[in-house]
């Protein structure tokens, strides 16, 4: 429990004591540390009746604001040292006090355990014991570096003494504050999550790369006074720890809201590696959210309780999904002939025991349905183990299994009748004939869509093949199982189904197969038969639906249609997929001569492979390089020797932070910069338009044009591309910084390592690009590693020749290599585009520099804005007439311009119907450059395919966290801010904001279990009035660095409005909320005559062509 008392003991001073004393409430930092309190309120009880003044009436704000802000926790038993408080001996210097400490540690630190404190990064045990500092120096530590030229830390130990301040830097965790402002009473201090640089800390365990933090002193948080939007977090799991997110790009807006407001920085210490080694911190089961701040101590004190000899079993039905996932973008198997294999997969047990001559096969097909029964591994007892590894386990378990020692429980043996059947019944069926029947093929259809076999005839295949090869004993409530079967098979991607689904209303007792001579049904029976129910239907689902799907029919997604699942005969797909490849063999890829195969796979980054994606109805497909899969190359570790396989984005990414650098460098001038135009989020395109809105006070006519350049990726050159490489890269040299960074992110507690890349000159100021970091991202904690690694330009040049030019890819038993443009999918590929095009423009298109225009770029995207019409002419003609120095060439259809315009006696299409300009998800007024989101793109389209129902665990919490992530998603200020556009538009953008919102929401309790009476209406409400607040938080939490003119009153009413007038069109399922809607829409402002403008329908007529 934490240590703050109600009334922290005022310090011995007679200056002013800070007007507020905030206790670190930080979600985060109280998970792991149940002590944290504040530097001020800390050292006030230590110094209680001392003689020393911590604060006088000299001090600067700023060592004031160091002790208010910064966050502490002391985790040992050793004693703070009152007696010398204030005492430094023989002069000591604060500089010789830090080495100190560091000799401590260092002589403390424990190779075994992986304990380690960040102060001591960089140093190591003396080589002799004629070392006269007792340690020796590695690299540099940019965190004591930090401290020794650190004013308040240099005040603070003349406060406080030699021995004080040893004591804290030896045995404190310590978080620093980032940017914080004046009013500490806002500030949420952030708790520690973790003090220690152990492999197993939550700080070096891998996280988002979108959050702010930063090292200073041994324990040292940062923190950056800024809204998050998560309010429920959960505990840190060990799934989640090891999630990787090499999601890297800049500008991207934080999807979490919290009611924690701060972005800290930490250095480290031993404590927290006992909390994380917990076996209650690793499982899924715990994944609790909490609500409010208040309940978090109870919930913390059971984590940190457990002791890490308890093992705790996962059991629970609703905490156990099926793989999925395992069914997806699966290959076709081929029989002797050469012909497509149709069935259950060949390695299936089902498959195996058919030509076995064992005369074990019924005790090795009952081990692989009931497996928890022979004590071998099962999702059951074993919930976390590997998805993959257990699908290939219940398919077909000859590593695991000994026949001759196979003991079969008596229970099982009764059973041995009717798994005879089941495995006759399968000998006899013929898939082929039946997926011909329900199945068809359609190889005269003309489109990829028409040639998917649709949901309801993939159901009736599986359904048949159930009905012919499973022994109807085994269940008397087969119609619950085959309803559950197909919504399996309704599912979208990502979608996730759980046995407690599946087994929903199904009753154990009308399984006779389950009951047992002379044994009385009590609980522990009843336990049992349940048990082995829970084995067969997870084995029914996991080891014959999914490979039957998979092993007949290539699962995919289509582009337009976002997560609908589409199933395509292996033989029908296999026609597609010639047709694909036949294209990009012709245009793009070179197949490389066997002779030379062996020679290319021995480059740095091996070959890939591609998969192809349904892109419309139209026969189109478009193909996906996966490089985030690692190679089929191994990499040596020097160090371990170990062998492990990276993928070709992994091995690239050093060259994207670089890449990643000198672009930041260049987008602080975009007049010179080799950029261009290019936008590389909403941010940047809100800031442009705005400042060039700001040059326009006295409305001209505006010119827009827009252009797509077709087939961007492939047409780049590739040499041109190297050349200009060489001129982005303004260093010889590189140092690439690593750090941690945790914070809370979906529902959870993660850390992922990352890294910087920056010149070796300033290489050693972390601080500064730690407060960097905070003024972009929110709510999380930053731990400087001391870890550098240079590397040379050419070395980078190199890589990426090879990458450019030697992108192989595998396709069936053949070898291509790319011949023309970049890789897409790679990690570097949207900056590499980026800075072609920049150039582009500086040489071909250099009049759009001028102060009378602005030039738009997102990749492929132009759109050119200006006052001058002569350049706008200029410019789509130029466009229209290609640059073949760089193999940029436009698709004519998508140019799109707002005035009269002729190329080569071709009108080019003009904007029709309105002043509001449509470019890349925007509605820009052609007018006075006012933003709204761009809804039309919809039409047609249901909104359910965009949407992913996650039902396994909490599924009420998660339907909660999903309508805070979609409303807040648009509360961007390019769509808020009223000093950029006019508070009509804000209002309307609310609105629409909130309509699309109602649609899903009304699509996603659809989607939830426990329909009918089950429902629970009033948690629905708390839902809806939860996305209305979250709402208005996120908007108004921009307030300090933009206009906001809207009342939280008028946001809630609109919300309100939105809601009633969409869900009205399912009111009868919607029943309970309409009293509580219409309840605020008849609040006073629905005279508003503004309001009541916005809500006018005619202004939303778009969303009549959404299919809801």
């Amino acid at each position: 429990m934490s240590n703050i008392p109600k009334n922290p003991v005022q310090p011995e001073t007679t200056s002013k004591s800070p007007t507020t004393f905030n206790s670190v409430r930080n979600i985060i930092l109280r998970t792991y540390y149940p002590n944290i309190q504040t530097l001020y309120e800390y050292l006030s009880i230590q110094c209680d009746g001392e003689k020393i003044k911590l604060i006088r009436n000299d001090d600067n704000s700023e060592y004031k604001t160091f002790l208010e802000t910064s966050a502490i926790s002391i985790t040992t038993d050793e004693i703070f040292p009152k007696n010398t408080l204030g005492v430094i001996r023989n002069n000591n210097t604060f500089e010789s006090m830090i080495d100190s400490v560091i000799k401590q540690l260092v002589a403390r630190f424990d190779s075994r355990t992986s304990i380690s404190n960040v102060l001591t990064l960089g140093f190591t045990k003396p080589r002799t014991n004629s070392n006269p500092k007792g340690f020796s120096i590695q690299y540099d530590n940019s965190v004591t570096d930090q401290i020794r030229r650190s004013p308040v830390w240099n005040e603070l130990f003349q406060r406080l003494g030699e021995d004080a301040m040893e004591y804290i830097l030896r045995n404190a965790s310590i978080f620093i504050a980032l940017n914080h402002k004046s009013e500490l009473s806002a500030a949420n201090l952030m708790n520690q999550v973790s003090s220690t640089t152990s492999a197993k800390s939550p700080f070096t365990l891998r996280m988002p790369s979108t959050l702010s933090a930063v090292a200073q002193p041994s324990n040292t948080l940062i923190h950056s006074e800024q809204n998050s939007k998560m309010e429920d977090i959960e505990l840190l799991t060990k799934e989640d720890s090891q999630l990787s997110q090499e999601d890297l790009s800049l500008g991207q807006q934080d999807k979490n809201l919290s009611q924690d407001n701060s972005t800290w920085f930490t250095s480290s210490q031993e404590t927290i590696c006992e909390i994380i080694e917990d076996p209650i911190l690793s499982n899924p089961i715990l994944k609790r959210p909490f609500g409010c701040l208040e309940s978090q101590d109870n919930l913390q004190n059971k984590a940190i309780k457990i002791k890490s000899s308890e093992k705790v079993k996962i059991s629970s039905r609703s905490n156990i999904s099926f793989g999925r996932h395992n069914m997806f973008f699966y290959n076709p198997g081929y029989d002797s002939n050469c012909g497509f294999w149709f069935g259950l997969p060949k390695d299936h047990i089902l498959n195996v025991v058919r030509s076995s001559k064992s005369p074990n096969i019924l005790e090795l097909v009952a081990c692989h349905i009931f497996p928890r029964q022979f004590g071998l591994c099962n999702v059951f007892d074993d919930p976390q183990t590997d998805s993959h590894k257990l699908f290939k386990l219940y398919m077909h378990r000859s590593s695991e299994v000994d026949e001759s020692k196979l003991q079969v429980p008596s229970r099982l043996k009764k059973l041995f009748p009717l798994l005879n059947r089941l495995i006759q019944q399968h000998k006899i069926c013929r898939y082929d004939v039946l997926l011909n029947k329900f199945c068809p093929k359609k190889c005269d259809l003309l489109t990829e869509t028409d040639l998917s076999s649709n949901s309801h005839q993939v159901f009736a295949f599986v359904k048949e093949a159930i009905r012919q090869v499973i022994p109807g004993e085994f269940w008397e409530n087969q119609k619950i199982i085959l309803k559950a079967i197909e919504k399996f098979i309704l599912l979208r991607q990502h979608e996730m189904f759980s046995l407690h689904e599946a087994m929903d209303k199904f009753q154990a007792k009308k399984c006779k197969w389950l009951e047992m001579e002379g044994v009385k049904n009590n609980k522990v029976e009843a336990d049992k038969r349940v048990e082995i129910l829970n084995e067969f239907i997870w084995w029914l689902f996991e080891s014959f639906v999914i490979p039957l799907l998979r092993t007949n029919f290539y699962v995919t997604t289509n582009a337009s249609y976002k997560y609908r699942v589409f199933y395509y005969r292996h033989d029908v797909w296999y026609h597609v997929v010639q047709k694909g490849i036949s294209s990009l063999t012709k245009n793009i890829f070179k197949e490389i001569p066997v002779e030379n195969e062996e020679e290319l796979q021995n480059g740095t980054l091996g070959y890939s492979t591609i998969r192809l994606l349904p892109k419309d109805n139209k026969g189109a497909v478009r193909p996906i390089n996966n490089l985030k899969r690692p190679i089929r190359k191994q990499v040596i570790h020097t160090k371990t020797n170990r062998r492990t396989n990276q993928s070709v984005n992994t091995i690239l990414k050093d060259t994207f932070h670089i890449l990643n650098f000198e672009k930041e460098r260049q987008v602080t001038d975009r007049k010179s910069s080799l950029l261009g135009g290019s936008m590389f989020s909403l941010n940047e395109i809100y800031k442009s338009l705005k400042e060039y809105q700001q040059i326009l006070r006295h409305h001209m006519k505006l010119y827009f044009a827009k252009v797509d350049v077709r087939c961007c990726f492939e047409s780049i050159d590739q040499n041109r591309m190297l050349d200009i490489v060489n001129d982005v890269l303004t260093e010889d040299d590189y140092a690439l910084h690593k750090y941690d960074v945790v914070k809370c992110e979906s529902n959870a507690i993660r850390t992922r390592h990352n890294r910087y890349a920056t010149s070796t000159d300033d290489f050693a100021n972390f601080m500064a690009y730690a407060k960097e970091l905070s003024r972009k991202f929110m709510n999380g904690i930053i731990v400087d590693r001391v870890k550098e690694t240079y590397i040379d330009k050419k070395d980078i040049l190199s890589l990426l020749e090879e990458h450019l030019k030697n992108n192989l890819i595998k396709i069936g038993n053949k070898f291509y290599k790319q011949a023309i443009g970049i890789p897409q999918g790679s990690v570097v590929s949207t900056l590499l585009c980026s800075f072609y095009y920049g150039v582009m423009e500086w040489n071909e298109l250099p009049w759009v520099k001028n102060d009378d225009g602005i030039m738009l770029r997102f990749l492929d995207d132009f759109l050119y804005i200006s006052t001058n019409k002569e350049k706008v002419v200029k410019f789509i003609t130029a466009m229209h007439k290609g640059h073949p120095k760089y193999g940029c060439f436009i698709n004519d259809k998508k140019s799109l311009v707002n005035f009269d315009v002729k190329i080569d006696d071709t009108f080019v299409t003009k904007l029709e119907g309105g002043l509001e300009f449509p470019w890349c998800g925007l509605l820009i007024h052609t007018k006075t450059l006012n933003c709204k989101v761009d809804y039309k793109r919809y039409s047609n389209s249901l909104i359910a395919d965009a949407l992913t129902i996650k039902t396994a665990k909490n599924p009420g919490e998660l339907l909660k966290n999903k309508m805070i992530e979609i409303v807040t998603s648009k509360c961007h200020p390019i769509y808020n801010d009223t000093s950029f556009n006019s508070r009509t538009t804000v209002l309307l953008n609310i609105y629409q904001n909130f309509l699309i919102t109602a649609m899903k929401f009304h699509y996603y309790v659809k989607g939830l279990p426990h329909q009918g009476r089950q429902r629970n209406e009033t948690f629905e409400w708390v839902v809806v009035k939860k996305t209305f607040e979250s709402a208005c938080k996120v908007i108004q939490s921009k307030s300090q660095t933009q206009k906001i003119d809207v009342q939280s009153s008028e946001i809630k009413w609109l919300g309100a409005h939105a809601f009633r007038c969409i869900l009205t069109k399912k009111r009868s399922y919607h029943q309970g909320l309409f009293v509580h809607l219409t309840k605020i829409c008849n609040t006073p402002l629905q005279k508003s005559m503004m309001l009541q403008s916005v809500v006018d329908w005619n202004r939303s007529k778009v969303f009549d062509d959404l299919l809801f």
